[in-house]
């Protein structure tokens, strides 16, 4: 027993730290994480446990860069690190430098309980969600400059409806990858000059394991999403891959590309929609011209007088009525011809501007044929006026009559008249048959 070295206790403490630093200087433990404290100095405090052990375990704050997810109670993890001693209590711990996830199990776990907790909160409420622009003059682009999805989306971009694209450029998995994309978020919301600022946002990537997916579960990239005002599209991965940024974002597409028909419409169905309005707008036009003929013609028959004074007003019509559809007509043949063979700088302001013309046409055709209808209908009403005044009727009024003959010809000379004839003179109030017994010089 005497050759047996004597030490205090702390030589034996530090005996033991050497002694298990040197012998595991690098390890990988797998375990559940619980009993999950931070300091207030940064700091984690945790414990790994498996069906008989437990070990304390410590990552440091200037560690947590390194790490590329944070820890959860329950959540199954492979910790990297160093064994060390905590020499005060004689208690041995792992120094964590990194964590991974053990296993897809593990991630989907974490993931559906983050989806819980985050749905309760309200992050992913339909009623929150923004409409998309129409025709957006700027498309934002939140994805890495040298994958396939960007050059995807900015091909369908330019054969649908070519548009303004700004990229900001960012990872789309692994380390800091979230934290990017956030930044991009924030930093699209944060421009104050709208004509640099994008109508909508697309964040994507393609498909990858939940692994490479991972970035678009995180929680800084659901409260960016959700505090975002612009829309947002979230396209990341591949149809059957879901994120918890899909949960967030205004709208889901299936895929990169799929985001990319979202934002702008087909510019072959655009043309198609004038054409359509074209076409709506002539039968307007001529369904208004026509009732207004038909009007005109009622009144002419209620007034009693002859059609023939409106032959000439029909005819004026008509040939105004052409002049305006030809020259509708003309117009929107211009515009097609633009939209169809333009480099299209700024969409929005065309179709917008388009459309303006298109009501400022049809409201000055209406307003034009109504003032022509009204003064010509004045002047049907003075020419009925005059008639009127030089109207038989009014001199029957005043004690004149009109004489016929058999053959029912005004007789207004005496020598059309001859002995025996017989005439039949008409008065203001009915008619009268004679015969003719004398004629007088």
């Amino acid at each position: 027993m005497l050759n047996i070295p004597e030490f205090t206790v702390s030589e034996l403490s530090k005996s033991l730290k050497n002694t298990l630093e040197e012998k595991y200087s690098r390890v990988r433990v797998r375990g559940e994480i619980s009993s999950f404290k931070k300091a207030s100095s940064g700091h984690m405090y945790l414990s790994l446990k498996d069906e008989n052990s437990i070990i304390d375990a410590i990552i440091w704050r200037s560690g947590l860069n390194s790490s590329n997810i944070l820890p959860e109670d329950g959540l199954e993890v492979i910790a990297n690190g160093r064994i060390t001693t905590y020499a005060p209590r004689s208690r041995y711990q792992i120094i964590i430098d990194s964590l991974e996830i053990a296993g897809e199990g593990a991630l989907l776990k974490l993931v559906e309980e983050r989806k819980k907790r985050l749905a309760k909160d309200g992050f992913f409420d339909s009623q929150k969600k923004l409409p998309l622009p129409m025709l957006p003059s700027n498309i934002g682009i939140i994805t890495s400059e040298s994958g396939a999805a960007l050059q995807d989306m900015l091909k369908i971009i330019n054969d649908r409806f070519p548009s303004r694209v700004i990229l900001w450029p960012t990872l789309v998995q692994g380390k800091n990858a979230d934290k990017q994309i956030a930044k991009a978020i924030q930093g699209f919301n944060n421009i104050s000059n709208y004509k640099n600022k994008p109508d909508v946002i697309i964040i994507g990537r393609g498909g990858g394991s939940i692994e490479d997916l991972m970035a678009f579960n995180s929680e800084e990239i659901v409260y960016a999403i959700f505090n975002s005002t612009i829309p947002l599209i979230s396209a990341v991965g591949h149809e059957t891959d879901n994120s918890l940024s899909d949960l967030a974002a205004d709208f889901r597409a299936a895929t990169p590309t799929a985001a990319a028909e979202m934002v702008v419409p087909l510019r072959s169905l655009l043309y198609e929609e004038i054409i359509g309005i074209q076409h709506r707008l002539i039968l307007s036009s001529n369904r208004i011209i026509s009732n207004k003929k038909k009007e005109l013609i009622i009144c002419s028959k209620s007034l009693g007088g002859p059609e023939r004074l409106l032959e000439l007003i029909i005819q004026k019509i008509d040939h105004l009525s052409y002049k305006l559809k030809q020259s509708t007509v003309g117009l929107l043949e211009i515009n097609k011809l633009k939209l169809s063979n333009m480099k299209i700088k700024n969409p929005k302001y065309i179709i917008t501007n388009f459309s303006k013309n298109m009501s400022k046409i049809e409201s000055t055709l209406i307003n034009n044929i109504k003032n022509f209808i009204k003064f010509k209908k004045n002047s049907y009403n003075m020419s009925s006026i005059i008639l009127e005044a030089q109207s038989y009727e009014r001199l029957l009024k005043k004690g004149f009559a009109i004489l016929k003959n058999k053959n029912g010809k005004l007789v207004a000379k005496r020598k059309e008249i001859n002995l025996g004839d017989k005439l039949d003179i008409i008065l203001i109030d009915g008619q009268l048959e004679a015969e003719v017994k004398k004629i007088k010089k």
